[in-house]
């Protein structure tokens, strides 16, 4: 995120986040908005012509898409509609796996690479060369948000799985790993 953020120091930044993950992603200093996302993945119409409103209204000069998700292709295809077209694509500002589109970044591996090393070669496709080293010092400035019993004065690991399809974790890891 800092090397999207140093790349377009001047650009209003936004994320589209998950409603669960929102607010901890508002506290980074790498966005100056956070929009909540909360179609929850679902075939929910009414939402998703909501979100696609707002997307289009925002007229975004380029979009990073880091997830590549099946959710993130269906905005995809409600932000460029007839762009969205294999013989229209060349022109639309997406950096992601979408096939065709002018920053796409298809790399047949992609699935079995490590999250940071396929940012990395996603965004110099987009040209964005130099990644930065992971700050994440904006955490301990935030746990005050977080509730947290204790305070945070020592050097901590922040792990953060996600289970599901798809995912490089099994959805029983967290638990197995948290009983040990």
């Amino acid at each position: 995120m800092g090397a999207i953020r140093a790349c377009h120091r001047d650009a209003a930044i936004v994320l589209l986040m998950a409603r669960a993950t929102a607010s901890f992603a508002a506290t980074a200093p790498y966005f100056d908005e956070v929009w909540t996302d909360d179609t929850d993945g679902a075939l929910n119409f009414s939402r998703l012509w909501a979100l696609r409103a707002r997307l289009n209204a925002a007229a975004f000069e380029r979009i990073y898409d880091l997830d590549a998700t099946p959710h993130s292709q269906r905005l995809f295809w409600l932000m460029f509609g007839r762009q969205a077209l294999p013989k229209n694509r060349a022109k639309v500002p997406w950096s992601g796996a979408i096939a065709g589109t002018a920053l796409c970044y298809s790399e047949p591996r992609r699935a079995a690479m490590h999250l940071l090393d396929r940012w990395a070669a996603q965004l110099k496709v987009a040209g964005i060369g130099a990644i930065l080293r992971a700050d994440v010092s904006w955490v301990a400035r935030q746990v005050q948000s977080f509730n947290l019993p204790f305070r945070m004065t020592e050097s901590f690991v922040l792990i953060a799985p996600a289970a599901g399809p798809g995912a490089n974790w099994p959805g029983g890891a967290t638990a197995s790993w948290r009983a040990r």
